[in-house]
């Protein structure tokens, strides 16, 4: 009986996860001869230890059908294999997600352009209306200061005309204070002529009494006027009290008009009570020519005084006439001068009030200038700070450009890194599928050669009918 040693099943049975193992394995056993029929059971017992040996000491104890480690790895490579799949997967949604980035980002540059050439064209726009604006600025000063040197000009020769004009009235004022002289003496003249005009009157009543005289005494001579002068008065001594006045104008004419007063109240009332001079005795008549002698002389001293004074009079009239034409010339010449100076002033008054009202339309240019430079200014202002924003913007869209870029390169390397890591997945997997593929084809020569192992024990079995075989080949 062949027995099989107890330690045979507690030895650890080797790893059968090389293709080395499974060929030593096969090198070692040997090649089992054909055995006929009739010499199987001499030869048993013969050859059957030496092969139980070589056997036991050849042939390694199988384990298991391909073990828990082979599995493992297939299912950790499986699992890697998965994982790249997954990742294979994934790899055109992050190629989209990075074109979708990408797109954003082109946009985001578009637009950025777009406010850059907006923002250029408006610098160039506020360059250009800034310098217009201060070319229309530079024009409204030189404007505005020809106006005022010429306003300043105007002014300076209103002042003049003003001063020239204030010159002439001065003047003017002089000739008419003379008129006005020259007025009192024509309303003296007047008076006076009415004064000669009642003498002459006078005389005239005077005359009228002399004639009535002579017709009542024609044998009366009359003396001459010479004569008269030379005559002593009865009435001297009446008269020198008159006589007292002055030699001038105005003692003359009060004079004259003392005696004329005389002869005209007191000769009435002789007349009245003329006495009958052919009834009348010598002594009557003594008195009565003396009287009338005494009125003739004093008649024909008034007369050729009253002449005196007309001739004056007339003299001072005529020269009064001559000067009141003058003056009134003059004065003429004045209302002429001053209507002219008054068209002058209404002139230059309207004139000022144009200069007015240009300088008010001036000012309110300057003001509306101004006004508009101020909103220019402000508009500037806005516009800087546009400016400034859109700078802002532009660097803080740089930024994130640049963040962007950052993260898509990090991105680009990250799926460089995954396509080479999906790649170097693929190839370990082609790898451990030819692995795999080899490990079947070793698996499916090691289970040929064990059903045959298993063949031959069966063989064995039927020739040799141990039953300790056939535990062992259980």
């Amino acid at each position: 009986m062949i027995r099989v040693p107890a330690n045979v099943g507690a030895q650890n049975p080797p790893i059968l996860n090389s293709p080395d193992t499974f060929k030593s394995t096969k090198n070692n056993i040997p090649a089992l001869p054909d055995l006929p029929s009739s010499c199987i059971y001499d030869e048993f017992n013969s050859t059957t230890g030496d092969i139980i040996d070589s056997t036991k000491n050849n042939i390694p104890a199988l384990p298991d059908l391909p073990s828990s480690c082979i599995y493992d790895e297939i299912n950790s490579t499986t699992g890697d294999i998965i994982d790249s799949t997954k990742k294979r997967d994934e790899l055109p949604r992050i190629r989209a997600d990075v074109n979708r980035r990408l797109i954003e980002f082109s946009s985001k540059l578009n637009e950025v352009k777009r406010l850059c050439d907006i923002f250029q064209k408006n610098t160039v726009a506020y360059w250009d209306s800034k310098t217009e604006f201060g070319a229309k600025l530079n024009a409204v000063a030189t404007e505005i200061r020809d106006f005022y040197g010429a306003h300043r000009e105007q002014t300076r020769s209103s002042d003049e005309f003003l001063a020239k004009m204030d010159n002439d009235i001065a003047r003017l004022r002089e000739p008419t204070e003379e008129v006005d002289e020259m007025a009192s003496l024509v309303k003296r003249n007047m008076e006076l002529e009415l004064k000669v005009y009642m003498q002459s009157t006078k005389l005239k009543k005077l005359e009228g009494w002399r004639v009535e005289m002579r017709r009542m005494s024609p044998r009366y001579s009359y003396p001459s006027i010479s004569q008269l002068r030379n005559m002593p008065s009865a009435n001297a001594e009446r008269r020198r009290p008159e006589q007292k006045c002055s030699n001038g104008l105005d003692g003359e004419h009060a004079r004259n008009q003392a005696g004329v007063l005389e002869l005209d109240y007191g000769s009435p009332a002789r007349s009245a009570q003329f006495p009958n001079l052919s009834k009348g005795s010598d002594t009557e008549m003594e008195e009565t020519r003396d009287d009338i002698d005494e009125a003739m002389r004093r008649r024909h001293v008034a007369n050729e005084e009253t002449d005196e004074i007309v001739e004056k009079l007339k003299k001072n009239v005529d020269t009064f006439i001559k000067k009141i034409s003058a003056l009134e010339g003059l004065l003429r010449d004045e209302k002429a001068m001053v209507e002219k100076l008054q068209t002058d002033m209404a002139e230059k008054t309207g004139e000022h009030q144009t200069i007015q009202g240009f300088m008010s339309t001036a000012n309110q240019r300057a003001q509306k200038e101004i006004h508009e430079k101020v909103q220019l200014e402000q508009k500037i202002i806005k516009q800087k700070t546009e400016i400034n924003d859109l700078t802002a913007a532009r660097q803080d869209l740089q930024r994130r450009l640049d963040e962007a870029n950052r993260k898509l390169s990090v991105e680009v390397e990250n799926g460089k890194n995954l396509q080479s890591k999906f790649t170097a997945e693929i190839a370990k997997t082609h790898l451990l599928r030819e692995e795999k593929h080899t490990l079947g084809e070793e698996l499916e020569d090691k289970k040929k050669l064990l059903d045959k192992l298993r063949g031959w024990f069966r063989k064995i079995k039927a020739c040799a009918n141990d039953k300790t075989l056939d535990s062992y080949l259980a």
